[in-house]
Parts: structure tokens; C-alpha cells; sequence
């Protein structure tokens, strides 16, 4: 009935600022973590503040062909990503299938699980861990 233009209008909205939410924070989160300084930081709010305000005002296509090329360029990077860590990746699960092929509880020791490289720190150190 009529009464639901009101519902989805309220469920449309908290989705789509839940959305933009999240996805601010992770941005920003990541940046923090790839040493963008306060400047970076702040010039990067202001442009979604700017993407937010061009967003809600131009056309329905041309927001989502714009959605549609940032997906793309978004999964081209996160293929990267896949290819730099993908030896990781198989390193780490070879251990785990060498580890429960021998009837052991599976537990991650960097030096055992013969990485491309040698991890920063001590956190997954044999003395580290509890066995």
C-alpha cells in the first residue's frame, strides 16, 4: 500500500548513508595506514563531501557508470594485491596442509611455514606461540 513509500524512502536512505559510512571509513583507515599525513587526510574528506553533494544532484546514469568504473578500477586493485600476496597465501596453507596431513592442531609458526621472506616482529615467533 501507500504507506510503504514512507518505509522504503527511510530504508532506501539509512542503507545508502550506512554505505557511504563504512566505506569512508575504510578509505580513511587505509590512508592513515599508508602514511597519508592530517593535510592528505583532510583533502581527501573534502573531496567526498564534494563526490557526496555532485552524487545526490546529477543524473541517476552518470552516478552509476561512475559507480561501475570505480568498481572496476577498485577490483583491478585488489587483483594486484592477489597476485603480490597470492605466494603468501599458498606458503601459509601449504603449512596448514602439511600440519593437518600429520594429524597436528594447525598452528602458524612464521619460520616453519617457509614464507617468501621473513615477517617483520615476533608476533608469530616459536617463542611466541604456545604449543
Amino acid at each position: 500500500g501507500p504507506w510503504t513509500t514512507w518505509l522504503m524512502t527511510v530504508l532506501v536512505f539509512v542503507f545508502a548513508f550506512s554505505s557511504v559510512l563504512g566505506n569512508y571509513v575504510y578509505a580513511e583507515v587505509n590512508l592513515f595506514f599508508l602514511g597519508v599525513r592530517e593535510r592528505g587526510i583532510t583533502v581527501f574528506r573534502i573531496a567526498v563531501l564534494a563526490a557526496i553533494a555532485v552524487g545526490a544532484v546529477a543524473k541517476l546514469a552518470t552516478v552509476w557508470d561512475f559507480a561501475d568504473v570505480s568498481m572496476g578500477l577498485m577490483a583491478l586493485v585488489n587483483l594486484v594485491a592477489i597476485v603480490l600476496l597470492g605466494k603468501w597465501a599458498f606458503a601459509a596453507m601449504d603449512d596448514y596442509g602439511r600440519q593437518a596431513w600429520e594429524r597436528r592442531d594447525p598452528v602458524f609458526i612464521a619460520e616453519d611455514a617457509q614464507l617468501p621472506a621473513v615477517l617483520p616482529g615476533d608476533v608469530w615467533t616459536r617463542a611466541s606461540v604456545r604449543q
